[in-house]
């Protein structure tokens, strides 16, 4: 297995895109870290941190689930830390997690606007500012942003996701390309997925 004794974090692991990830670094070998909000199903919104947890224990491989609001700076700090106390290190973050609001600009209130953006893009900057300085002393690491087509696609049709949701992907890659010429002295990886589509996977 290419990823074994190898230990992931992955956040917004319980469910669609995020639990797919976890599960298939886990068939890798990888301990995972299955970090999310969602403790109890939702109607509409099938699939929970401890759901992905016995999945990816059902492979053979060891997981820990965390709920997490990864806008929150000292639940992030937490996370890391609960998971070097699991597992004794941090090869691989996943920075998954995130929300879109399908509105028209003209509908769309400041506080959507702004969660959207402080899911999305502040997410991804907390968790990575939390894991860097353990990769950096290491000399080693990966973290991958999860982009989207929205955030360059130029369509007739609006988007479904909405413009904030591109917006803050947008930044994402932003992020991902200044962070990755700032670490990569560090032997750090630094990459971003563009995914083309959702997945369903309960």
């Amino acid at each position: 297995m290419k990823l074994e004794g190898k230990v992931a974090i992955v956040t917004g692991a319980s469910r669609g895109l995020g639990k797919a990830i976890a599960i298939g670094l886990a068939g890798e070998g990888a301990f995972v870290t299955v970090a999310a909000r969602t403790e109890k199903e939702r109607e509409g919104l099938p699939g929970t941190i401890y759901q992905t947890a016995e999945e990816i224990k059902s492979l053979g491989s060891r997981s820990l689930p965390l709920k997490c609001d990864i806008t929150k700076e000292e639940e992030v700090k937490q996370m890391v830390l609960r998971t070097i106390e699991e597992f004794g290190r941090i090869d691989i973050l996943v920075n998954n997690a995130g929300i879109a609001y399908p509105s028209p600009i003209w509908e769309m209130s400041l506080k959507r606007w702004e969660l959207v953006l402080k899911v999305n893009l502040t997410g991804t900057f907390l968790c990575t500012q939390a894991v860097l300085p353990l990769m950096m002393e290491k000399r080693k690491g990966s973290i991958i942003n999860i982009s989207s087509v929205q955030a360059t696609y130029r369509a007739i049709r609006p988007a479904r996701t909405g413009i904030a949701y591109g917006v803050s992907k947008a930044g994402i890659e932003r992020l991902t390309w200044g962070v990755a010429a700032e670490v990569g002295k560090f032997n750090v990886a630094v990459n971003c997925v563009k995914p083309r589509g959702s997945i369903r996977t309960e």
